[in-house]
């Protein structure tokens, strides 16, 4: 079974709000979400793949998290 990741999990991961990443997720700006009991959870594998691509939507929050990441 995937390792899944709370959306507390992914915004802790990118140095912003959890608001953030649900407005993300909701706007496609983030690898496809699932649900589980009605709450977001992320495949850390999607996740991950997407912070190694650079974030490819670049949106303003990624570039902000890539800058704090390093």
């Amino acid at each position: 079974m995937p390792q899944l990741l709370t959306t507390d999990d992914v915004a802790s991961a990118l140095a912003v709000s959890a608001s953030t990443i649900r407005k993300m997720a909701r706007d496609g700006e983030l690898p496809q979400p699932i649900r589980v009991g009605g709450r977001l959870r992320f495949r850390a594998d999607d996740v991950r793949a997407w912070l190694l691509d650079g974030c490819p939507d670049l949106s303003v929050e990624c570039r902000r998290a890539a800058a704090v990441r390093g």
